[in-house]
């Protein structure tokens, strides 16, 4: 094989594992806290995807891409504190015994549901919106501005989470990280049965 054509193979494949790291994050952050895989997770980004574009093509215009970014985040984490509120607290709060088989049939049922819906309402069409930004070279790579605008993005988030979880959180040297610490304890701490369950359990 060509180096040059290699080198090309390598660096696209390392703009997308960036991009999608923000994805396994998502999934490895939500289940060390609540112990449970969110199977929709892609479903979310999707819908992020289509209300930007949507925000683009019909209020905002293409030229103003940096409103429509925060707009659909701000509207993907509204519909997942819905899901949360809804579907998902029941978890910890109602008694159910068996969450982990209780969170994967809401949120394959989630995952379906919001395919679904996409396909009804936006059709069998894929919608691209313009570049945020001008084509470049990486390297060896050409990649278009919209790539670079997600790549950038990706690296700024993830060093943000970097510097919350290894300064605030594990570290706890601020008040705010000891808060947001002892809130996630909280959370672990209601997802293992109540004390009666697993006295059944035992002498079952």
């Amino acid at each position: 094989m060509d180096l040059h054509l290699f080198s090309q193979y390598l660096l696209s494949g390392i703009v997308i594992g960036i991009i999608y790291s923000l994805m396994a994050l998502g999934i490895t952050f939500i289940y060390g806290i609540m112990k449970m895989i969110n199977w929709s997770m892609g479903e979310f980004y999707m819908i992020g995807s289509y209300v930007q574009y949507a925000l683009l093509a019909s209020v905002l215009g293409w030229e103003r891409w940096y409103l429509a970014l925060p707009l659909s985040m701000a509207t993907v984490f509204v519909l997942g504190v819905v899901v949360q509120r809804v579907l998902l607290r029941p978890m910890y709060v109602g008694g159910i015994e068996r969450r982990d088989e209780y969170a994967t049939i809401i949120t394959i049922a989630l995952m379906v549901l919001f395919r679904n819906l996409a396909i009804v309402l936006g059709g069998p069409n894929q919608y691209s919106p313009k570049d945020y930004a001008k084509p470049t070279t990486l390297l060896t790579l050409p990649i278009s501005g919209n790539r670079v605008v997600a790549l950038v993005g990706a690296l700024v988030l993830l060093a943000l989470f970097y510097v919350l979880t290894r300064r605030t959180w594990l570290v706890s040297v601020s008040r705010r990280g000891k808060r947001i610490r002892a809130r996630f304890l909280r959370i672990a701490d209601t997802s293992s049965p109540p004390a009666h369950m697993a006295r059944e359990r035992s002498s079952s």
